[in-house]
C-alpha cells in the first residue's frame, strides 16, 4: 500500500512551491518520468509543468506524466482526436440522429474547423446535458436521475456505442473499469479540492500501484462544485500524515481575518490555523468601465468570469485590435495568431516581402490556400509530392514555376480571396494581414 499524505494549503502558503520541493526530493530516488503530477485544469497543470521544467532543468519530454487527468486517460486508452465525442463534428452527427435531444456548440471547445451546429438546437437540452455530466461526475446511480436526464443519457450513450466514440467522463469510467493506470512511482495531486467523485475514485486506483501519493488542496478554495466537484472528498481524505501549511505570504492580517470570518459561515469548510504576512501594502478601489487602449504598451484585461472576457474579445475584434492569452495558448479562440490559417498567412506575407521559402513552408502555406485563386491547374498535386528532404529555398520565380499564380505572388487581391480561415476571429486576421 502507498504512503498517503494530505497537504492543506490555504491562500498564499506556497502549496505549489511545496509540491515542487517534493518533486526535487523524489528525483533523488526516481527518474522524472516516474513522477506523476495531475490536476483538474489545463491551466493548473501548465503552471506546474513549466515550474518543474525550470526547477529540474529538464525538457517536457522528460516529464510526460505531468498532465491533466483527462490527458492521462486519453493516452491510456490510445484514443485519437476523432474518437472523442465532444467535438463539433460528432455533436452535429448526434443532433441529426436525435433531433429531440440536440445540443448547441456552445458546450464545446472551439476548433479551427468547427462548423456551425447551433441551428435548431435547444438550450433546455444544454442544461440536461450538463446535468447528466455532473451526475456522472458525482457517480450518482442512473436509476436515481431525473427522467429527462435518463432519456438524454440513453440517446447519448447509444450514439457513442454505435459510432465507437467516448466522451470525457467516459474516458475516466473506462480507465476505472479496465484498471488502467500510468506507469508512475509517485503521484502528486494538485488542487485536489476541485476533484469530483469520479476523478477521486480514478486517482485512488492509480495510487494503489505507487510508493507514495500526495494530495494537495484547500477545501475552502473549492470553485468547481457547479461541475460536480465535492470538497468533502478532500476534507474526509484518509492519510498517513496531514501537513498544514501555516504561513501565508500573500494575505495581510486584515484580509485574513475577514476571509476567515466569511468562510466560517460556509456549510462545507476545513478551518486551518495559519499566519498572515507582516506586510500590509497600500490598496486602492478603482472603478473602470473600459480600459484605455490608447495608452502605450501592452494591456492585460483580467475578468472574474468567462462571459466578461468574451465581451472584451468581441470589442477587440470589432476594433480590429490584436489580442492573445499567453497562459492559454491551447485555446485558439483566444490566440488568433496560433490558428492554422493564420500560420499559412504569416508565411505568405513573409514571401511577399522577399523572403525565400523552404518546401516545408510552401506546403504549410498551401494548407489554407483557396487553390483556384492561387494555383494553376494541377499544381497542388505536384507540390504535395515534393519531398521535405529537399533543402532548396524558392523565391518569386521559383514559386511561379511551381504553379503559383502571379496575381497571388504579387498580392493583388485581399487576403480573404486567397486564404480560408475557419474561425470567429477571421475578420480580424484578414484585416491585420491586409494592413501588414
Amino acid at each position: 500500500m502507498p504512503r498517503v499524505f494530505k497537504i492543506i494549503g490555504p491562500p498564499g502558503t506556497g502549496k505549489t512551491e511545496y509540491l515542487l520541493r517534493q518533486v526535487e526530493q523524489a528525483c533523488n530516488k526516481y527518474f522524472p518520468k516516474d513522477l506523476g503530477v495531475v490536476s483538474y485544469t489545463v491551466a493548473s497543470v501548465s503552471e506546474v509543468k513549466e515550474r518543474i521544467r525550470k526547477k529540474l532543468n529538464v525538457t517536457y519530454k522528460e516529464i510526460p506524466n505531468v498532465r491533466t487527468i483527462h490527458s492521462h486517460c486519453f493516452g491510456l486508452l490510445r484514443l485519437k482526436k476523432e474518437d472523442v465525442m465532444e467535438t463539433a463534428k460528432n455533436v452535429k452527427a448526434f443532433n441529426e440522429d436525435y433531433p429531440c435531444h440536440q445540443i448547441t456548440g456552445g458546450l464545446l471547445k472551439k476548433d479551427d474547423d468547427d462548423d456551425d451546429i447551433e441551428q435548431g438546437a435547444n438550450d433546455a437540452n444544454d442544461i440536461i446535458y450538463n446535468q447528466v455530466q455532473v451526475l456522472r461526475s458525482r457517480m450518482i446511480p442512473v436509476d436515481e436521475w431525473p427522467i429527462e436526464c435518463r432519456e438524454f443519457h440513453d440517446a447519448w450513450t447509444t450514439f457513442m456505442e454505435e459510432n465507437d466514440k467516448l466522451d470525457f467522463n467516459g474516458m475516466l469510467e473506462q480507465c476505472i473499469e479496465q484498471g488502467l493506470s500510468p506507469e508512475i512511482k509517485v503521484l502528486m495531486v494538485d488542487e485536489a479540492q476541485d476533484l469530483p467523485a469520479l476523478q477521486t475514485a480514478l486517482i485512488r486506483q492509480w495510487g494503489k500501484a505507487c510508493d507514495s501519493v500526495l494530495w494537495a488542496g484547500d477545501a475552502n478554495q473549492a470553485i468547481f462544485r457547479f461541475a460536480g466537484s465535492d470538497p468533502n472528498n478532500f476534507i474526509n481524505l484518509e492519510a498517513e500524515k496531514i501537513i498544514p501549511l501555516e504561513q501565508s505570504y500573500r494575505l495581510s492580517p486584515a484580509i485574513l481575518a475577514k476571509s476567515v470570518e466569511v468562510i466560517r459561515q460556509a456549510n462545507v469548510k476545513e478551518i486551518v490555523n495559519f499566519r498572515a504576512t507582516d506586510k500590509h501594502g497600500p490598496g486602492h478601489f478603482l472603478l473602470i468601465r473600459q480600459p484605455d487602449l490608447a495608452l502605450p504598451g501592452s494591456h492585460m484585461i483580467l475578468c472574474r468570469c468567462n462571459f466578461q472576457v468574451k465581451r472584451f474579445v468581441s470589442a477587440l475584434r470589432r476594433a480590429n485590435i490584436l489580442f492573445a492569452n499567453p497562459y492559454r495558448k491551447e485555446d485558439k479562440g483566444w490566440n488568433p495568431l496560433e490558428l492554422d490559417g493564420t500560420q499559412s498567412i504569416k508565411i505568405y506575407l513573409r514571401m511577399t516581402k522577399g523572403e525565400a521559402l523552404t518546401i516545408y513552408e510552401i506546403k504549410q502555406m498551401l494548407k489554407n490556400c483557396i487553390a483556384k485563386e492561387c494555383l494553376e491547374h494541377g499544381a497542388k498535386k505536384t507540390i504535395s509530392e515534393l519531398p521535405l528532404t529537399d533543402k532548396r529555398v524558392y523565391e518569386f520565380f521559383g514559386l511561379l514555376s511551381m504553379g503559383f499564380s502571379d496575381k497571388f505572388l504579387d498580392k493583388q487581391k485581399p487576403i480573404r480571396e486567397y486564404f480560408r480561415v475557419k474561425s470567429e476571429n477571421r475578420d480580424l486576421i484578414y484585416y491585420l494581414a491586409d494592413n501588414d
